[in-house]
């Protein structure tokens, strides 16, 4: 009889590409909320920031056990004209993140694995990807990163 249930990331339907990605877009997202942050006192960016690095820790731990190597984090500095534009490229990233990861949930049924890759799934696109789209909604067409007429 053969064994269904699966331990390691690396074995059967999840892929380490999808892993590896789910990895670099929550590093990507780290980044850009950590910086818009800086810049604008909008709450959701820290809030993407903080989970953000829970995500990675998580994942980074998961590909560790598994033997996958982690590649190092090569940081860009992204530019965005107004708040508007972070808040969109932010819900991007999120969106991505949801597709991915609601693909390792799928290929992970049946393993001790699908609740987590669950529960990320669930962060991304029923809180994260929420709190931006209403953001984004909020927000007033002449931003804080707008020059504004004298």
């Amino acid at each position: 009889m053969r064994q269904e249930s699966v331990n390691q990331p690396n074995e059967q339907n999840v892929s380490n590409s999808d892993l590896l990605r789910a990895l670099r877009l929550e590093q990507s997202s780290k980044t850009a909320a950590s910086l818009a942050a800086t810049h604008d006192e909008t709450p959701v960016f820290d809030h993407l920031a903080e989970s953000a690095t829970r995500h990675i820790a998580t994942l980074t731990e998961l590909l560790e056990r598994a033997g996958i190597d982690v590649p190092e984090h090569e940081p860009s500095d992204p530019v965005w004209q107004s708040t508007n534009a972070a808040l969109e490229d932010a819900f991007r990233t999120e969106e991505e993140k949801a597709d991915v990861y609601d693909r390792l949930v799928t290929a992970s049924e049946r393993t001790e694995n699908h609740h987590l890759f669950f529960k990320l799934w669930q962060a991304t696109a029923r809180r994260h990807l929420p709190a931006i789209a209403h953001q984004l909604e909020q927000a007033s067409p002449i931003d804080s990163t707008t020059p504004r007429p004298s």
